[in-house]
């Protein structure tokens, strides 16, 4: 799809700090949104719809789409070309700053999409994490390298605190590599398609979420470090070394590994008995 003329008519320029790349090709707009298998009984929000070339497809297809476009100018744009589409809600607003559960009512699951920023993409994630109650399935495209974080299982050099995150709330999987010629303008590297199956319930159990992702942010704190070495002195747990040993003792975790091999049903047994300690 050519899109330069969309841009002259409305003199609109691209912003690169809000990391406005739009998608131009038409054959991977067709897969992603066939990948998200949306029914006509969906309900879809699109976050950071650009020029609506998701947009439009996505009305074809679902009960409703909303769409979340921080622009302003961008949203006057959506507005006129797309504003007879009667299942279209268009939300000029943050998508970081918006109460999802609110804005859809709690008894609907959404499915969302769209092209995240790289400055932006671990904020929006955690962001729809939060409202995971109404959100049956995310399918993402990144930035190859924070594709590899979302991917990511222990004992390689991409797993992080993120990547344990992700396992915590969703199944995440693959599902291809988009070329950089595939939007406009051209970014200096690839992107990949990621969806993330959200969970009803998480498959380990922990009494205090925030808690435990801070057990699992510091044990990440220095990578090279064995993961005693980076809980030893963290600012949200007042534990000695004394009693970090005890808690592995307790847990059955050697404290000698580092924390890239640990698997989230470790972490959790770790901060179990933390708690219990």
């Amino acid at each position: 799809m050519n899109i330069k003329p969309i841009l002259r008519k409305y003199d609109f320029r691209p912003k690169k700090r809000w990391g406005q790349n739009f998608l131009v090709n038409d054959k991977i707009r067709d897969k992603i949104i066939g990948i998200l298998a949306i029914r006509s009984v969906d309900s879809v929000l699109e976050i950071g719809p650009g020029l609506g070339i998701l947009t439009g497809q996505l009305t074809k297809c679902a009960k409703n789409v909303i769409a979340v476009e921080k622009d302003k100018r961008l949203c006057e744009v959506l507005k006129e070309l797309l504003g007879g589409h009667l299942n279209l809600q268009i939300v000029c607003d943050d998508i970081l700053m918006l109460d999802l559960s609110r804005l859809i009512g709690h008894n609907k699951k959404l499915k969302v999409i769209g092209n995240l920023p790289y400055y932006i993409t671990s904020p929006i994630i955690f962001h729809l994490f939060k409202a995971r109650k109404v959100i049956d399935t995310i399918l993402i495209t990144v930035q190859r390298e924070v594709g590899r974080r979302l991917l990511a299982k222990p004992g390689i050099r991409d797993y992080s605190a993120l990547s344990v995150n992700v396992r915590f709330h969703s199944e995440p999987s693959l599902h291809g590599i988009i070329k950089k010629d595939a939007f406009f303008p051209r970014p200096k590297v690839d992107s990949s398609i990621i969806k993330l199956k959200l969970f009803e319930h998480p498959p380990v159990r922990v009494d205090n979420k925030e808690k435990f992702f801070a057990l699992v942010r510091a044990s990440f704190n220095k990578r090279r470090k064995t993961i005693l070495n980076s809980l030893i002195g963290s600012e949200y747990f007042s534990l000695k070394k004394e009693g970090w040993l005890d808690v592995f003792k307790k847990s059955q975790l050697d404290p000698t590994r580092r924390a890239e091999t640990f698997h989230l049903e470790e972490f959790a047994r770790l901060f179990n008995n933390i708690r219990s300690t």
